[in-house]
């Protein structure tokens, strides 16, 4: 996909920039997220990158306990059907 703003692997890659400069930016992690489940239809990457953002904030605990955060990870597993993954994320 490519229009005028560039494509998707730019947008990711420029995400991917901006949540290592400003790990704590609870908005920029859940742009990507949002990126890579809603507009690329990749799960595990965008399991992953919840993941990433745990992992970059482990002393965080802003981030940690970001109701945007694990709702969003909530809504992937809910989406696709991992009820019991879900759950254990509530």
């Amino acid at each position: 996909i490519e229009d005028d703003f560039g494509t998707m692997e730019s947008a990711e890659a420029l995400l991917r920039q901006a949540v290592q400069a400003c790990p704590a930016s609870e908005p920029l992690w859940l742009l990507l997220i949002q990126l890579k489940y809603k507009k690329q239809k990749d799960c595990d990457g965008a399991r992953i990158a919840v993941e990433d953002a745990m992992k970059a904030n482990v002393s965080n605990p802003a981030i940690l306990s970001s109701e945007r955060l694990w709702l969003t990870a909530f809504q992937i597993e809910w989406e696709v059907n991992d009820y019991d993954r879900a759950r254990s994320i509530l």
